[in-house]
């Protein structure tokens, strides 16, 4: 469920910034995977690892969240990128590349989210 609020914060974002400001995708996209990945991180932190969140600064946490989940952000962004230039997708249809990049990082984001950022406290 949190995947798929980032995904529909993602691409309604990729979808106003560039028709508002016709900028090229590429580059709005890492201003909409940053908010994807911010209600990400919020939704984690209060549903999905609500019993395991550490004690540290939520902005400490936040951008611990953000650096494990760079190797998935990546690939994310490769795979957006590839589809928008394959398919020559225009404002309208770029759910669809934001789709494919999701689902390419959606399990290496999940798993270095719950080794990193929400680990499991050891018990004394």
């Amino acid at each position: 469920m949190v995947g798929i609020v980032g995904f529909i914060v993602d691409s309604a974002t990729l979808t106003v910034l560039v028709s508002i400001f016709q900028a090229s995708p590429y580059v709005i996209r890492v201003c909409s995977y940053v908010a994807a990945a911010s209600t990400t991180w919020a939704l984690n932190r209060i549903i999905t690892f609500r019993r395991v969140r550490g004690k540290v600064k939520k902005t400490q946490e936040w951008l611990r969240f953000l650096s494990a989940n760079a190797p998935g952000a990546l690939l994310n962004y490769l795979v957006f990128a590839v589809t928008v230039y394959l398919f020559q997708l225009k404002t309208q249809r770029l759910w669809i590349a934001v789709g494919m990049g999701s689902l390419s990082g959606l399990f290496l984001n999940f798993n270095l989210t719950k080794a990193f950022v929400f680990k499991e406290r050891e018990k004394p």
